[in-house]
């Protein structure tokens, strides 16, 4: 994985996506170009027009990322820990678990903005109770 420089550019397409800073755009932007390597494929950072477009598509490939690794993690869970031990760095494996917690704690930002009454601790209990912690991604 490659390190990736946060420009203006970044900067400008995180306006378009509530709670998204500059790095996180870089980030995924890196991930993205290193997913799609065809030239039809490459985002086109060139027109600010895109940037909305550009936006959804990290956005997509943002949920896509999550989606996979939850799915993976939860249907064997021993062979996943060791594995993501094994194969990630400490460095990797708290980035991975900050892109968790940022994307949870955005969801329970918008929530709360949106007016809804229930504080963080409820919302990852499961706001009836009867669901366990992270009921809020299904």
């Amino acid at each position: 994985m490659a390190c990736y420089v946060v420009t203006p550019i970044d900067e400008a397409i995180a306006t378009k996506v509530e709670g998204w800073s500059g790095r996180d755009v870089a980030r995924l932007r890196g991930m993205y170009e290193e997913k799609y390597t065809k030239p039809e494929e490459q985002l086109d950072i060139s027109n600010p027009d895109n940037y909305s477009l550009i936006a959804k598509k990290l956005s997509d490939l943002r949920k896509s990322l999550l989606s996979n690794h939850l799915a993976k993690s939860i249907t064997n869970e021993v062979d996943s820990f060791i594995e993501l031990q094994e194969t990630y760095s400490a460095e990797t494996r708290y980035n991975r678990v900050r892109f968790i917690a940022q994307l949870f704690s955005d969801y329970i930002d918008i929530a709360q903005k949106n007016g809804e009454p229930y504080t963080r601790q409820q919302i990852a209990n499961g706001i009836d109770g009867k669901h366990g912690q992270f009921a809020i991604f299904d």
